[in-house]
């Protein structure tokens, strides 16, 4: 016989195609919704209580999962995996041992959780996933420099003045 194991939150895939959900404490798994095949996806250390503290979303495009679980030192942080991956990649590095409430963005781009430290007070963070390029242009690009060339000419003007009136203060041989 095989042990009752719980299966807890279960979320459909925004297009539909699958249903992830946690096996146990240390598993999340998935169903194709079309064959009913189940199949484990995720390994790791789960915390799952009233309320719950890891959890999990799925991507806009349903080919990844953002979960949060615990470490090896127990600390929790974010992870994302594609169902067609066997690998998770951590992509939040914090000291903290809660996180949860995971929510990838509409567009994608980010994904924010709540975090906290022991006896503090949660926090949002947000994970940026395609860093934000900074933009610049040939003309802006050279007024940088500009301001840095003023100012070192104002530094030497300011130096000349002060070595003239230090001559002016000297007083003259008799």
């Amino acid at each position: 016989t095989t042990p009752y194991v719980s299966a807890n939150m279960p979320r459909f895939s925004p297009d539909g195609k699958w249903i992830a959900y946690f096996h146990g404490r240390d598993e999340i798994r998935l169903i194709d919704t079309e064959t009913l095949e189940c199949k484990p996806l995720i390994s790791g250390i789960f915390v799952l209580g009233v309320p719950p503290v890891s959890s999990f979303a799925w991507s806009p495009d349903s080919q990844w999962i953002a979960f949060t679980a615990a470490d090896d030192n127990y600390f929790h942080n974010l992870y994302v995996q594609n169902i067609h991956e066997i690998e998770a990649r951590q992509i939040s590095f914090l000291g903290h041992i809660s996180s949860g409430g995971v929510l990838w963005s509409p567009d994608g781009k980010y994904i924010v959780f709540n975090t906290s430290q022991y006896r503090a007070e949660w926090q949002i963070a947000r994970v940026d996933l395609r860093p934000v390029q900074p933009e610049f242009r040939e003309d802006e690009f050279d007024k940088l420099f500009e301001e840095e060339e003023e100012k070192k000419k104002d530094e030497n003007n300011k130096d000349d003045k002060d070595r003239q009136d230090e001559k002016k203060k000297e007083p003259e041989p008799v």
